[in-house]
């Protein structure tokens, strides 16, 4: 440090005494440890929320531990579930600031120090009181000894003979609900009803609904997020749900695809109308061939231009389970306006990947998501598609999604699946048995088939001379635009806070493009069904909708599976010795080797045990380990004993 740091303390303006308080240095501990997760541990050696003087900053130091307890990073993005906006700037403002700090022990002990002090004032002062108040019939000793007994235990504290919080290391990562009101008009009444007779939480409708509306409006529709600039995005969306075996995701699934299922049904239908009426001009054309050629063998010469047969009709498919490279460029030949892969289970698909030619597979499902033409030759033809588009919609197994989305972080392909949500499990069963709303599965139906209709040159005119792509839609001038520039801008500070190598920051970078594509989806829905808006204007209502959708949904999402994502060995080994801890409330201690006999999956070998043992003590501040107890009479290797956090009780409400 330069110098001292300046503190509260004395009088204040009013004259009025008031503690000692450093509410500098206390923001350069926290901003410290929010820059480096870290030093974290170093200052929680010997500093707890009860040292800070402000309640915000108390609220801070106790949700950096809990998240660091769990095995994740903590930032002011990972935070933000547990603070309001204002706070979550705050939280920015504190990291940022950080940078100017040199040592964060020499702003710890500050801390401390005024916060020793604090208490010890407190206590003279009802000290004073209690003396005042007291009986003096009573014996002065014994006032004087309890007086005492409450100072040592202060000064004990301030020493550091005291337990820090123990991190919930059995609690898990609550996800926000689906906001329902995101969904316009139809899909949202759709939605609700599907859910409510499927048992199943409304994402299962809601991501899939949003999926399959993108794949449906297709490549020709392009958003401009900026006033100006050239930068586009197009309605290609990748999502899944995580979902466990038994939550009845698949039927929910086929449910919410149902009218994109429907639309191809009428795709097939009509194409099979076409075939007929091909099939007798081709006849047709071949009686006429015929007769030309018996004329010009007659003749010797033409007498009229040779007969064309008439182009067969192409199938126009919008959605298929088929995940090969071939088969899905084909459909995209077909329906150049782009397509739809669903597979019930994405872990296949992952898996499938390079299966013949080494990296290929991604680049080509890469480029599916970001457009542009593709070509490749094989030895049956070759295939070309002038503007790749793919929308991609699964499920996940939870037991599967750590080691699949692993293997793709690095390429960027995890973090395309900006609609990959993991929601909460419905709770208590409802015997639920009616049939389905069928008015609203009608006006979904109409809306896709209105989508489906969309001409781009009704809202942006014709292509113009030498472009390959219409004009975009942009936000309307004003509320719109300024909705999304205060979020982008909120956005990336938070994206700066994050420590470089967080898996997160790949994931939060595609918003900036997803914000795009799904305002321009919900706009095209609300424009179908009928809501006042301007055509290629999207408006304050679609902005403010997605700008929630993002912060205080998607976001939520990619917090709890990136983080279970992040969590190691160590971490797991820890959970299980802390159900173990919480299974015998009669426990204050154990031994490594107890652990080691217990041969529990994970903890085996004692390289594994003791990891699991330091994340317990260091991390999750459940235990502190003890000196080793002497060999035995038959000698051996000592045994380390560890003491078992008391404030676990109080953690669990334990008698």
């Amino acid at each position: 440090m330069t110098g001292p740091i300046p503190f509260r303390g004395r009088d204040d303006s009013s004259g009025l005494r008031v503690p000692p308080t450093n509410a500098r240095a206390e923001q350069m501990v926290l901003g410290m440890c929010l820059d480096d997760n870290r030093l974290f541990h170093r200052v929680a050696e010997y500093l707890t929320a009860d040292d800070f003087s402000s309640l915000t900053h108390q609220k801070i130091f106790v949700a950096i531990g809990q998240v660091i307890g769990t095995g994740s990073t903590a930032n002011p993005v990972t935070l933000q579930e547990q603070f309001n906006r204002d706070e979550v700037m705050y939280l920015a403002r504190l990291a940022t600031g950080a940078a100017l700090g040199t040592n964060i022990d020499d702003y710890g002990r500050v801390v401390l120090n005024l916060a020793n002090w604090r208490r010890l004032i407190v206590e003279f002062e009802d000290g004073i009181e209690r003396g005042y108040n007291a009986n003096f019939a009573t014996s002065a000793e014994d006032f004087g000894m309890r007086h005492q007994a409450r100072v040592t235990q202060i000064l004990q504290r301030a020493m550091g003979n005291s337990w820090l919080e123990p991190a919930n290391l059995l609690g898990s990562d609550m996800a926000p609900p689906f906001p329902i009101d995101f969904l316009p008009g139809a899909l949202a009444d759709f939605a609700l009803d599907q859910a409510k007779i499927m048992q199943a939480p409304v994402d299962f409708m809601g991501i899939p609904l949003l999926v399959a509306a993108g794949t449906v409006i297709g490549k020709d529709f392009l958003m401009a997020p900026k006033a100006l600039a050239s930068w586009t995005e197009r309605p290609c969306l990748w999502g899944g749900c995580v979902a466990t075996v038994g939550s009845n995701k698949t039927a929910s699934f086929n449910a919410a695809l149902a009218p994109i299922w429907r639309l191809q049904q009428e795709f097939r239908k009509a194409h099979h109308n076409e075939m007929k009426v091909y099939r007798l001009k081709a006849a047709q054309a071949k009686e006429a061939l015929k007769q030309w050629e018996k004329a010009l063998a007659k003749n010797g010469k033409e007498m009229q231009e040779m007969p064309e047969p008439p182009e067969p009709p192409v199938l126009r498919e919008i959605i298929g389970t088929d995940a090969t490279q071939e088969r899905l460029v084909e459909m995209m030949q077909q329906n150049p306006r782009g397509i739809m892969l669903y597979r019930d289970e994405l872990s296949g698909w992952f898996n499938s990947f390079n299966q013949y030619r080494p990296g290929s597979d991604e680049q080509f499902f890469l480029q599916c998501h970001a457009g542009g033409p593709w070509s490749h030759h094989r030895k049956n033809g070759d295939f070309f598609v002038s503007d790749l588009f793919l929308g991609i919609f699964g499920g996940f197994q939870p037991d599967v999604i750590t080691e699949v989305l692993a293997r793709h972080v690095d390429n960027g392909l995890t973090a395309r699946f900006s609609l990959l949500v993991w929601p909460e499990p419905n709770g208590r069963f409802e015997y639920v048995d009616r049939r389905r709303d069928s008015n609203a599965a009608a006006r979904v139906e109409s809306v896709f088939r209105e989508l489906a209709a969309l001409d781009p040159e009704r809202f942006v005119g014709p292509l113009r001379e030498g472009e390959t792509h219409y004009q975009p839609f942009r936000f309307t001038p004003g509320a719109a635009q300024e909705i999304f520039r205060e979020w982008l801008i909120a956005h990336h500070a938070m994206l700066e806070s994050i420590l470089p190598g967080d898996r997160l920051i790949g994931h939060f970078h595609k918003y900036d493009g997803l914000f795009a594509r799904l305002a321009i989806v919900h706009h095209l829905i609300r424009y179908v069904l009928g809501e006042p808006v301007e055509p290629a204007r999207v408006d304050h209502v679609s902005a403010v909708a997605v700008r929630d959708f993002i912060v205080d949904y998607l976001q939520g999402h990619a917090l709890k599976i990136y983080r279970h994502l992040g969590k190691g060995t160590s971490f797991h080994g820890a959970r299980r010795i802390a159900e173990w801890i919480v299974g015998d409330r009669s426990m204050t201690g154990f031994t490594a080797r107890e652990v080691r006999r217990k041969q529990w999956s994970g903890l085996t070998e004692g390289d594994q045990v003791d990891a699991a043992l330091d994340h317990l003590e260091n991390v999750g501040n459940w235990i502190r380990a003890e000196e080793p107890s002497p060999s035995g009479p038959k000698g051996g290797r000592p045994s380390r004993r560890y003491e078992v956090n008391p404030l676990v009780r109080r953690l669990f409400h334990f008698p």
